[in-house]
């Protein structure tokens, strides 16, 4: 049996960028820290995710840095050549479906004070 399925959580390291395929789909750039804890030590992992259609557009319109989300999609192998002429391999997560989490950064409304007495 094989199968490529992923699913991660973790905090954008910086806000969503979009761009447009000459064919005028929406790509959308995700970069998350996952962070992994044992025992007494913590590890953090680094994720690229680029995400497709409509969901790139509302992650892009309403995600910001500090984000929580969570990813489920299939990673992916990138390889290309870099300025120096040398080959370059990153592995990525192409997302199916992207889960917003809390927001750190939201305040919460404040509710106005009563100030009517109570009828009875």
């Amino acid at each position: 049996m094989n199968f490529n399925f992923v699913c991660v959580a973790g905090n954008l390291t910086q806000d969503p960028e979009l761009r447009t395929t000459n064919g005028g789909t929406s790509v959308g750039e995700l970069r998350l820290a996952v962070n992994t804890r044992r025992k007494d030590t913590e590890e953090t992992l680094f994720i690229d995710v680029t995400v497709w259609g409509a969901l790139a557009e509302t992650c892009c319109k309403y995600l910001k840095k500090g984000r929580n989300v969570a990813v489920k999609g299939r990673l992916k192998d990138d390889s290309w050549e870099n300025k120096d002429g040398n080959k370059v391999n990153k592995t990525i997560i192409v997302a199916d479906d992207v889960t917003f989490g809390d927001n750190p950064k939201r305040e919460e409304p404040q509710l106005e004070p009563e100030t009517a007495e109570a009828p009875f």
